[in-house]
């Protein structure tokens, strides 16, 4: 394999039907890990645990799951970029990690260069929720209050350039809206940010 492999969930495919060939290609030697660029705790760490046994199963060695969080994923596959090249290590990641090439200048990793591309193996739909306590109970009152006092809402991501941002940030862009937006680290910060209130 020329280039470092990553698992990106972004459409549903299902493992088990990706991975025979898969597991011919890599021949892994004693373990694999599996890199999250993410924090544990939050949604898109299910996929790496769901994976673990189903990828152990293919390729008959134990798969030990990494967190690598940090700027937006990009740490966690820069570390994958430079492992060496034989199948050991791979990574799960939303595109987050990889659009931030095409966002930020001086990223050491590039989607199409630095990985070899082995499944897709799920999907992430974007939501919009507010506080229970929230006096906008509809996308309408939400986005009519945005509108009324223009970055005066706060909103929470997991990160700048993440999936989660760039997807929040284009709803706000489409609509023609402004609101704050209020980084976390992972996706269990912005659960509790929402809960307590922290966030709008």
């Amino acid at each position: 394999m020329k280039r470092r492999t990553f698992i990106e969930t972004s459409t549903a495919l299902a493992a088990a039907a990706a991975f025979p060939v898969a597991a011919a290609d890599l021949q892994p030697r004693s373990q694999s890990n599996l890199v999250e660029p993410y924090p544990p705790g939050g949604g898109k760490s299910t996929y790496g645990r769901a994976l673990i046994g189903p990828l152990s199963d293919r390729l008959g060695v134990p798969v030990n799951i990494v967190n690598k969080p940090g700027a937006g994923g990009v740490n966690g596959a820069t570390e994958v970029a430079a492992a060496r090249p034989d199948g050991q290590t791979l990574m799960v990641t939303t595109g987050g990690a990889l659009v931030m090439h095409s966002i930020f200048k001086d990223i050491p990793v590039d989607p199409f260069d630095s990985f070899e591309i082995v499944a897709q193996v799920g999907g992430l739909q974007g939501s919009i929720v507010v506080p229970a306590n929230s006096p906008h109970q509809t996308l309408a009152d939400l986005v009519e209050a945005i509108k009324a006092s223009p970055g005066g809402l706060r909103w929470a991501h997991t990160g700048r350039g993440a999936f989660l941002h760039v997807s929040g940030q284009s709803f706000l862009v489409a609509n023609g809206l402004e609101a704050t937006d209020v980084p976390f680290k992972g996706g269990a910060k912005v659960r509790a940010a929402v809960v307590g209130g922290q966030v709008d």
